[in-house]
């Protein structure tokens, strides 16, 4: 059977910050060839990612290096009736912190077309199609995390000289309800809105005390699991345009309130893409600031469909 009965396409983006740097690679599939749209269709997806974070704490001069590698992956099953149902497991490491963490995720999603129309290029940048439909969508999610910080011997960290002893746990469960919606109205733009809502099992600054690099403890959302930081919710915006054919332009606006002193961390994204047959190219410039923090990330994205 030929790669195209399994691979659909494969995707990476890979980001260089003030304070960090690192890579996601994406992959999905089929798991039949050409599977009829009148029918239940299967598909998996697979993730890897792998993130480097600096800091140099003010208070030892030590330069904390943290680096994260994380795996996921998940299984899709979308109805004739546009309604589509996943699941998933991810694990992410970052042996520096002695930290780990792990947990599944269930979603669905309905898409309703409103009506045909004439369309240059379909959403997403995908290849020229003869039609566009105006869409709406809605998706839920749920995913839960467990994160556990472990030690075999005593162990000193890297900041203020803090020692974790063998004896000693620190784990803590987050669970986190996303609410998604989204439109695309006309042949030129696409709207989407996403919120997310987290709790934990514990009293957050008890678990954080422990871990050395303040990037894991307030980074925004988006990049490897353990490098997600701890908040208590996100407020995300986005607006693509399709200005011309074979070109998107996406604008994302995140608001990050950090349950350890509910500080706001926003962030503001853009990326443009261009479709080059079965590849698809983009670059893309960040923005995440705080009252503390501030830092700049540039992105490069490249995907193949098969």
């Amino acid at each position: 059977m030929s790669p195209k009965a399994f691979a659909v396409s494969i995707s990476d983006r890979t980001f260089v910050g003030t304070n960090s740097s690192g890579s996601n690679l994406n992959g999905d599939g089929d798991f039949e060839q050409n599977p009829d749209p009148s029918k239940d269709i299967w598909s998996w997806n697979l993730g890897l990612s792998s993130t480097t974070s600096t800091f140099i704490d003010p208070a030892t001069n030590i330069n904390i290096v943290d680096k994260t590698s994380g795996i996921s992956g998940g299984v899709n099953w979308l109805m004739p009736t546009e309604l589509e149902a996943f699941a998933g497991y991810s694990f992410a490491s970052t042996p520096e912190e002695n930290l780990t963490d792990s947990g599944p995720n269930l979603g669905l999603s309905y898409t309703i077309n409103l009506k045909n129309a004439p369309k240059k290029t379909s959403p997403e940048g995908a290849e020229p199609t003869d039609d566009f439909v105006p869409s709406v969508y809605l998706k839920t999610n749920f995913s839960y995390l467990k994160y556990n910080q472990s030690s075999t011997t005593t162990t000193s960290t890297r900041r203020l000289r803090v020692t974790r002893t063998a004896t000693a746990t620190n784990a803590i469960d987050q669970n986190a309800y996303t609410l998604e919606g989204g439109i695309s109205p006309l042949e030129w733009i696409s709207l989407r809105y996403t919120f997310i809502k987290y709790n934990y099992s514990r009293d957050i600054n008890a678990f954080l005390q422990y871990l050395d690099s303040p990037t894991l403890r307030t980074k925004s959302a988006g990049l490897s699991n353990a490098v997600s930081g701890f908040p208590t919710d996100l407020k995300e915006t986005a607006v693509t345009f399709y200005p011309l054919e074979y070109w998107s332009l996406e604008f994302i606006y995140s608001v990050t309130v950090q349950a350890s002193d509910f500080s706001f961390l926003n962030s503001t994204e853009g990326t443009l893409y261009r479709q080059l047959g079965q590849w698809k190219v983009g670059f893309g410039y960040k923005q995440e600031y705080s009252l503390a923090s501030f830092d700049q990330i540039y992105s490069i994205f490249g995907s193949y469909r098969f």
